[in-house]
């Protein structure tokens, strides 16, 4: 299930598969909305993540938190 743009999510970048299954853990936790957390594939490494991040992230952040 994909998040919802228009309320506050938070979007996971793991860095291997062991960082997203225990970010996915806290994805089943009860007390969590579904629509207010994702996790992304793995990027495969520290400096992968920070390369999607400034790459991707950044202008996605941009975009949606102009209004705020």
């Amino acid at each position: 299930m994909s998040v919802n743009r228009f309320h506050p999510h938070m979007l996971v970048i793991p860095e291997d598969d062991r960082d997203r299954q225990i970010a996915s853990g806290f994805e089943q936790h009860d007390q969590l909305k579904d629509r207010q957390f994702q996790v992304m594939p793995p990027a495969g490494g520290w400096r992968a993540v920070l390369q999607k991040f400034i790459s991707e992230y950044i202008a996605y952040l941009r975009t949606n938190l102009s209004g705020v």
